[in-house]
């Protein structure tokens, strides 16, 4: 699932730089999301022995500890790790923008990290950061990485019922079902950014349309991103590897020994889109079909 960074599937050349991605954020993040939901504690352990630490390319001045895994970890065990994870990224933040989608991989750690251990740290560490972005989203209005913030503005939203914690989130959402994007996604065509285009696009955008429609109690939002979701899926998906391709710049690259390139890292961002999509999913095909995808991969 993760590629060679686990020892899954191996590459041969580093895949898809057009993203100085966050790695750290990012599997802390679905860390939280899989093991939260209960999937194979060994896979949780591994993702979170990364440190977290900033994005620059330079080592930070206060590198994060590395953690020891012991070969069999207990749930108790993974858990104390990924609260060392939270503390030192939280002690240590990044310049990397704080409505962004590097923050926001970190931030849907930290809610589910809130929702296992007592008293509210982390739970007030996302309203301090939420108030301080006024509970906007990112200002690219219908890029997806600038909608995942909203996803953590809605879950504190379900612990603290506080109306202008979704206000902008909503807005944004019905401006964008008011004047929705055409299904093309090339990505290589002029605002092919503005549709979820790119395979880790599915983590930080329908989620957020997922917990709006609960929220809401308004099926709308689900339908609309229920449909984005299969026009993306069906699009990168290989039916024969069952992987995705990153974008559609990769459909014809090769790696040197032949193979078809899949950015291994990007399927991780896939598996813990379905993780938190599948919470949402009411009875019926959707969640069925999002459900043979998950047990597929």
């Amino acid at each position: 699932m993760f590629g060679s960074e686990f020892g899954f599937r191996k590459f041969e050349q580093p895949l898809c730089p057009m993203k100085k991605a966050s790695f750290p954020a990012m599997v802390f993040a679905l860390s939280a999301t899989l093991w939260l939901a209960s999937v194979e504690t060994r896979i949780a352990a591994a993702v979170v022995a990364v440190p977290i630490a900033a994005t620059n390319p330079a080592p930070p001045s206060n590198p994060a500890p590395i953690a020891t895994i012991p070969a069999t970890p207990t749930p108790a065990e993974v858990l104390s790790i990924m609260q060392k994870a939270a503390d030192w990224q939280l002690a240590n933040p990044s310049r990397e923008a704080k409505d962004g989608w590097i923050y926001s991989a970190f931030y849907a750690g930290a809610m589910a990290l809130g929702r296992e251990t007592p008293g509210d740290k982390y739970f007030q560490a996302m309203v301090d950061m939420a108030t301080k972005n006024n509970w906007k989203q990112g200002s690219r209005q219908y890029h997806a990485d600038d909608q995942a913030v909203g996803q953590t503005y809605l879950e504190l939203y379900e612990v603290y019922q506080k109306p202008e914690m979704i206000v902008a989130v909503k807005e944004r959402a019905d401006a964008i079902m008011a004047s929705p994007k055409d299904d093309d996604l090339t990505f290589n065509k002029s605002g092919a950014d503005a549709k979820w285009s790119w395979c880790d696009s599915l983590f930080m955008a329908p989620p957020v349309w997922a917990r709006l429609a609960k929220i809401t109690g308004n099926p709308k939002y689900l339908d609309f991103a229920n449909r984005l979701w299969w026009v993306t899926s069906d699009f990168l998906y290989d039916k024969t590897d069952h992987l995705y391709y990153r974008d559609s710049t990769y459909f014809t690259q090769k790696e040197p020994n032949g193979q078809k390139i899949y950015w291994s890292r990007g399927n991780g961002w896939v598996m813990g889109a379905l993780v938190r999509m599948l919470q949402y999913i009411p009875t019926g095909p959707n969640i069925s079909r999002s459900s043979r995808k998950w047990r597929r991969n």
